[in-house]
C-alpha cells in the first residue's frame, strides 16, 4: 500500500509538472 501510494503521488506530480510547463509555453 506504501508503494502504491508513493508510486500514485509522484506520477501525479510528473502530471502537475507537465501541466505547469505547457501553461508556462502557453503563455510564451
Amino acid at each position: 500500500m506504501c508503494t502504491y501510494t508513493q508510486t500514485h503521488t509522484h506520477h501525479t506530480h510528473i502530471l502537475l509538472h507537465l501541466l505547469v510547463f505547457i501553461l508556462i509555453v502557453e503563455a510564451i
